[in-house]
């Protein structure tokens, strides 16, 4: 690429959009209402440049390669510092944040590669509605709040801020935007997947995720590894918290899906280096348990029986393909040892 193809005005306004973001994020944790009004402008006339830039490539031809890398991953900076922003202002959960920016920059760095690679992929219907519900919410917390802090506004209509800026509803609308990422981005995954198949980053990443980070080449009892995995993680402060831990296992699920297909394909009928199910298994039969060590070890015994004499369907469910049985089974046996873990929680309780 030459200079001349970089320096054009829709690459200049992205550029200027890359700039405006931390100019946004500085003014917008000014104690000033003033500074804080100027931010709301400053992010307005950055989302502008989005649509303009756009524009100026299609109806003048300026469009290039380097227009096609920056844009995309200027629109996500911006996207990213509102919502981080919004997690300093203590408005926003940390963890949803966190969901939405990783997906959006996977999934950009993934279009970016299919560019560079001639296969491009084209942005569904569903992954729009997406990134337009993603930029609403961040309007509607960035324009509340930059108005909550005006105090003659304020003191007019201070029941209704409370109303509209109240954490169960910021929650609720996070929720569902971080949920709409999570499933638009596993969308894109399966819609590409003969393109992710051919890429040798991906191909190490879902070996290295199938197995459990690799301990699915333990040499005694990897399955047993793959569940001592999946305490360890469980250990970190706050990965219990039940929407985050629940929103977690379902997209490792899925992902695991995928991944454990991957392998199957290469060696055969549920191999036994794929243990990101006892990883998810784990997940699910410490569920909404205390985090005691009393009840980690024992749920850790009783998922290894249910998953090693596997009752009812687990058996007919194990035969399903495309990895679905090699997930599933093991949901079957978190399912008996979290319901089986809850009664002895709670006999004990009363007793």
């Amino acid at each position: 690429m030459n200079t001349s193809d970089a320096i054009t005005l829709p690459n200049s306004l992205t550029l200027l959009r890359v700039l405006l973001t931390p100019v946004f994020a500085a003014l917008l944790f000014s104690e000033s209402s003033f500074w804080k009004q100027i931010a709301l402008l400053v992010f307005i006339v950055a989302a502008l440049t989005d649509w303009y830039d756009g524009w100026v490539a299609r109806r003048y031809g300026y469009v290039s390669r380097w227009g096609k890398f920056f844009d995309p991953l200027a629109d996500k900076i911006l996207a990213a510092t509102a919502l981080f922003s919004f997690v300093y202002l203590n408005l926003v959960d940390a963890w949803m944040v966190w969901i939405i920016v990783t997906r959006d920059f996977l999934i950009t760095g993934l279009r970016t590669l299919s560019e560079y690679r001639n296969q491009p992929i084209v942005t569904s219907r569903s992954a729009q509605a997406k990134t337009l519900g993603e930029f609403v919410v961040i309007y509607y917390i960035l324009i509340l709040y930059v108005l909550r802090s005006i105090y003659p506004i304020h003191r007019e209509y201070a029941v209704w801020f409370d109303t509209l800026l109240h954490p169960q509803v910021l929650f609720g609308m996070m929720l569902v935007v971080t949920l709409s990422n999570v499933g638009t981005g596993i969308l894109y995954l399966f819609d590409n997947r003969d393109f992710l198949q051919k890429l040798a980053a991906v191909r190490w990443f879902t070996r290295f995720f199938a197995t459990g980070l690799y301990s699915g080449y333990s040499p005694i009892a990897p399955g047993t590894a793959g569940t001592l995995v999946g305490v360890i993680i469980y250990a970190i402060p706050g990965f219990s918290e039940p929407i985050a831990f629940s929103s977690t296992i379902l997209l490792v699920f899925f992902l695991g899906v995928w991944a454990s297909a991957q392998i199957e394909r290469e060696q055969g009928n549920d191999p036994q280096i794929v243990v990101i199910d006892e990883v998810v298994g784990m997940w699910i039969s410490l569920f909404l348990l205390p985090r005691l060590i009393w009840t980690t070890a024992l749920a850790f015994f009783l998922f290894r029986v249910f998953d090693t004499f596997k009752p009812f369907p687990a058996r007919r469910i194990e035969k399903l393909e495309h990895g679905w049985g090699i997930m599933l089974d093991d949901v079957v046996a978190a399912v008996y040892t979290n319901i089986l873990m809850h009664i002895i929680v709670q006999s004990l309780s009363f007793g």
